[in-house]
């Protein structure tokens, strides 16, 4: 089995002269968005982009690499054992970071909303927060607020429209912004394959194309449980 990492290199861009690989491009094409996706007749990308995944795993495991590969992206952020912290958000992204973070070592972080965290952590005393929940305007304030002098808020979540904070709060307090957007590949997909780090319970059921529409709506109304299709239920293709 082989996962993808979706970002294609451009091969034109400052980073791609160095190295023309995912990690290193500025404007790589995203899978699905700049390039044709799996719902395509065909799809094609570099084989730079795919990565082996060993051991007799489910297909549903192998499919989830890029979430585990961008949960990797918080430990970028210089988080330590003995930081504590939280993943602000709700749904499957937002335990998964938890997890991962766990799995790799260090304490494992209380996922809470937005609206919680501003009710139950006091102003000033976290080490990081971990956004993993398309923040607003406001749930960045409440973040960053929660944030001690000196700490981490680690944007993972990706926003397309704009955003503002108050630069003056974050720069007088010394706040670090690291922003996140995969860990490495390899390492994902090594923990893909190990059965320590759980995540059959963040899957739906796997259901066939003829239901297009109704996988399309739960996934719409609901960041629970990524969801999956059969191609073949007679040899459970996916």
């Amino acid at each position: 089995l082989v996962g993808i990492d979706p970002r294609i290199p451009c091969g034109a861009c400052a980073g791609c002269a160095q190295a023309p690989t995912s990690a290193n491009c500025l404007t790589p094409w995203q899978l699905g968005l700049h390039r044709d996706g799996v719902f395509a007749e065909y799809a094609t990308v570099p084989a730079s982009c795919l990565h082996v995944i060993e051991g007799a795993i489910s297909p549903l495991r192998a499919a989830y690499l890029e979430p585990v590969a961008a949960a990797m992206g918080a430990l970028r952020a210089g988080l330590t054992a003995k930081d504590v912290g939280v993943v602000a958000g709700e749904g499957r992204i937002a335990e998964l970071t938890a997890r991962v973070l766990e799995y790799s070592g260090l304490p494992r972080p209380d996922v809470l909303s937005v609206p919680a965290l501003a009710a139950l952590a006091p102003a000033g005393t976290l080490d990081f927060v971990i956004d993993a929940g398309l923040p607003s305007n406001d749930a960045l304030a409440i973040m960053g607020g929660a944030l001690r002098k000196g700490g981490t808020i680690v944007l993972k979540s990706r926003v397309a429209s704009a955003r503002s904070f108050v630069p003056a709060e974050w720069v007088s307090r010394e706040i670090t912004v690291a922003a996140r957007a995969y860990g490495c590949f390899e390492e994902a997909a090594r923990a893909v394959s190990d059965p320590r780090l759980v995540l059959e319970d963040l899957f739906g059921a796997p259901k066939p194309l003829s239901e297009f529409e109704q996988v399309f709506a739960d996934a719409q109304s609901s960041e629970s449980l990524k969801q999956f299709f059969v191609l073949d239920p007679e040899t459970r293709g996916y």
